[in-house]
């Protein structure tokens, strides 16, 4: 077959004509992955947990915290401080409440909220308080072991400006 200068321009500007056409869907927003899709919420009252108790809540908020995580939803706490250690998060585990006003306090246990394996976990509007108590070594109040799409999202009122 000939090439010519003629046939190797037609075949250029058709490839580049190809190139830049615009398929008839690309106005429509780009597809959002099912992970980073807004959850439906649970609230944490309806597992009996209750702000500022003055008891250990760590049963029933693994207990929310596995539903809400089964369901893909977020588990939803209001304002006021919950008394807790050692909770797992198990993958899609999805904790909010509103940013410096819901507090956990840790218990006890060698961090406050763990996992192992934690895909597509998220936390936000969270203070998390270590009530004190020190942490093993090697170890956070937020202890995460290869995990995969973790969000943690913190407001800055939060975090206590740094003292000299």
């Amino acid at each position: 077959m000939n090439t010519d200068r003629r046939r190797l321009f037609a075949a250029l500007a058709g490839a580049a004509a190809a190139a830049t056409a615009t398929p008839a869907r690309a106005n429509e927003p780009p597809a959002v992955p099912r992970e980073s899709m807004p959850r439906g919420g649970i609230d944490a009252a309806a597992f009996g947990i209750r702000p500022n108790a003055s008891e250990d809540q760590t049963k029933a908020l693994q207990r929310a915290i596995d539903a809400a995580a089964a369901a893909r939803a977020v588990l939803r706490l209001p304002p006021g401080i919950y008394r807790a250690g050692s909770l797992q998060l198990p993958p899609y585990a999805a904790i909010a409440g509103t940013p410096g006003a819901t507090r956990i306090i840790l218990l006890g246990g060698p961090s406050l909220l763990s996992a192992a394996a934690g895909d597509h976990v998220a936390l936000s509007g969270l203070v998390l308080d270590g009530g004190g108590l020190p942490l093993p070594e090697r170890r956070g109040l937020v202890h995460l072991a290869q995990g995969r799409a973790v969000r943690i999202a913190i407001a800055s009122s939060s975090i206590p400006a740094a003292t000299a």
